[in-house]
């Protein structure tokens, strides 16, 4: 056997020793580390997936607690104005106007206006019909429009007239307005029980 001398055998035992650590990290560091990564990535992806899980489920307790709302709601209002109860719908409808700035003049009518004339037989007897005269600025008549629109008690606008005041009228009329301000005729029914 050669000798070798003990700066070579120290030389020989740490090139080996580098080799071994080397082929460590390599063959099995390296696999552990990129493993740990992708489980690592897998349980952020989870924990995601689980916050919007339980945010969905906090949105649908909060949408539930809403549908009984409304459905206690739906169950307290009728959408049929109750027979022979046409009052209510009128001091809705004078509610409406005064909380969007509106004069109004409510007028119940016989009958359909829009109608062709018919038989007593075939006239609706489930609908009241009433003629709402406004007057106040265009933004408030559309706010008038809205509130009707969303109103508990079902009811149709079967016409509506717009008109501008102009300067004359502003003064002579029983109702104040402005220049600019609009003058509207709202025909509506009314659904009845």
């Amino acid at each position: 056997m050669t000798n070798i001398s003990p700066q070579q055998k120290l030389y020989l035992i740490s090139g080996g020793f580098a080799l071994v650590l080397i082929l460590l990290v390599f063959l099995v560091l390296w696999p552990l580390i990129d493993s740990i990564a992708l489980q690592g990535q897998e349980l952020a992806q989870k924990q995601t997936a689980m916050e919007n899980f339980y945010q969905t489920w906090l949105d649908l307790s909060v949408i539930k607690n809403d549908y009984q709302k409304i459905q206690a709601d739906l169950n307290f209002y009728p959408f049929l104005l109750p027979a022979k109860d046409a009052i209510r719908f009128v001091e809705m409808v004078e509610d409406f106007a005064r909380t969007t700035q509106n004069q109004e003049r409510i007028t119940a009518l016989p009958d359909n206006p829009n109608a062709p004339a018919a038989p007593d037989a075939a006239k609706n007897k489930e609908a009241i019909f009433f003629q709402i005269s406004t007057g106040g600025s265009f933004p408030n008549l559309i706010k008038l429009l809205v509130k009707l629109e969303n109103a508990p008690y079902y009811n149709n606008v079967t016409s509506l007239q717009i008109t501008r005041s102009s300067a004359k009228e502003t003064g002579q009329s029983e109702q104040r307005l402005s220049l600019g301000d609009v003058r509207s005729i709202i025909n509506l029914s009314v659904n009845q029980q």
